[in-house]
């Protein structure tokens, strides 16, 4: 594009701005907060803001009531999930408890357990998308790792040897404001979701949800500050003049200052909202209602709690949201966030230990370790008991169960009559083996 033509295009979007802001003087501060900076920078830039590390901490998950309660209850959901430490022999399972491996994988850290540890990287691979866990070696190069802890991924670079998609790892760099602080690849655990933009592939840096939902965030912050603002300003919501007819006296605007100033004081305020004020001598009242627009403001919360929930695949229903807030529904939402989020997420980071943590101690133990989620101990996918029996009595009807089994699965003792191990023709109670005929 030409530049002459380009520099006007912007020289017009710069003044359709000012003109923009020059009529709102009289409607308050309030409503220019919608226009942020970044929506400025937009105009010069031309492009979608960037969700940074430090953003998305701050003006998210420290900032917005829903994306912190979203993102709080994806991390425990994962941290919460049944992980156990198994030794691998063909197909024998042994589960390990106890010694150095183990000690380090369930208390990585003097201050965090396994679970606490977890969380807080939930927190982090939820906002930045990408999650840091420093292997502490200690003074032993290439040895064992002493401790495990989380570094922010807003302090963190990933050090290449150039900007190629296709150069290698040669290490990480942590800068916190007081210190700079080098890493080797195998000092660093690094998890992150898939980033598929150039930048991307060049930083190997995972790519924020945030950065998909930047405008959602924004707007559900600003539908907030709109709130407050709304509510700290609206006070009393009716006029009160005098009801003397047509042989009332008008005011001056001296008085008309001095009741203003007075009304202020005694009606204005969130505080007095929904208040009644008695007078000894007759008024008139006048009702003044909320806008359309005020009403549609303060009902968005609904849409953003759900265009928030979307980010992570959470079921709003686990979040107070009144149009399916029923028990049916949250029974299956717990099983939802289960199977597509608290698990996946849980196993993203324990592939994560089993390719550094797990995989070197295995060469150095002599021993195939693994790290697995016990799937039969999460309770939420268990069904439910009298849904389960219903199910049983049908497979031992259609003979795919034999009595004994579905006993078995039911928790019930099996039963010694050796007819029931046999699988039965519905109804008649027969074996199959009597329908087939004696064999000769």
């Amino acid at each position: 594009m030409n530049l002459l033509l380009k520099a006007g295009q912007r020289i017009e979007a710069f003044k359709s701005y000012l003109s923009w802001s020059r009529s709102t003087e009289a409607t308050g501060g309030e409503q220019r907060t919608f226009y942020s900076l970044t929506d400025i920078a937009n105009i010069f830039g031309g492009s979608g803001s960037k969700m940074t590390d430090a953003n998305a901490i701050n003006n998210g998950y420290s900032k917005n009531n829903s994306w912190y309660s979203i993102v709080t209850k994806v991390a425990r959901g994962v941290a919460s999930l049944p992980v156990t430490l198994y030794t691998i022999d063909g197909e024998e399972k042994t589960k390990v408890d106890q010694g150095e491996l183990y000690d380090l994988i369930f208390n990585p850290n003097q201050n965090q357990s396994f679970r606490e540890l977890s969380e807080e990287q939930m927190i982090y691979l939820s906002n930045n998308g990408e999650a840091y866990y420093y292997l502490d070696r200690g003074a032993s190069f290439g040895g064992k790792v002493k401790r495990i802890i989380s570094l922010p991924p807003e302090v963190m670079t990933v050090l290449k040897s150039s900007k190629s998609i296709l150069s290698e790892v040669t290490g990480y760099e942590m800068r916190d404001g007081s210190s700079n602080h080098k890493f080797l690849p195998e000092e660093i655990l690094h998890i992150v979701y898939p980033n598929p933009t150039l930048i991307g592939k060049r930083t190997n840096n995972g790519l924020s949800p945030l950065e998909a939902g930047n405008y959602k965030i924004n707007a559900s912050n600003n539908n907030a500050i709109a709130q407050a603002a709304y509510f700290a300003n609206r006070g009393v919501s009716n006029l009160v003049s005098s009801d003397g007819g047509s042989s009332g006296l008008s005011m001056t605007p001296q008085d008309e200052e001095a009741l203003a100033r007075a009304d202020k004081v005694k009606f204005g305020g969130a505080e007095k909202m929904g208040s009644i004020v008695t007078i000894p001598t007759p008024v008139k009242v006048h009702q003044l209602g909320s806008s359309s627009s005020d009403m549609e403001m303060l009902g968005h919360d609904k849409q953003y709690l759900r265009d928030l929930c979307n980010l992570l695949f959470m079921p709003s229903e686990l979040f107070n949201d009144p149009d399916n807030k029923t028990h049916a529904n949250r029974k299956e939402a717990v099983k939802t966030a289960y199977n597509d989020v608290f698990i996946p997420n849980c196993q993203l980071l324990l592939d994560g230990y089993m390719r550094t943590i797990i995989s070197f101690y295995s060469k150095a133990h002599g021993s195939n370790y693994s790290l697995q989620i016990d799937y039969d101990k999460i309770d939420a996918l268990k069904p439910d008991p009298l849904a389960l029996r219903e199910l049983l009595i049908k497979e031992v009807d259609s003979g795919i169960k034999t009595p004994n089994e579905a006993r078995l699965l039911a928790g019930d003792e099996l039963h010694p009559d050796e007819l029931m191990d046999v699988p039965r023709i519905r109804n008649n109670y027969v074996s199959i083996t009597e329908v087939d005929g004696p064999k000769e």
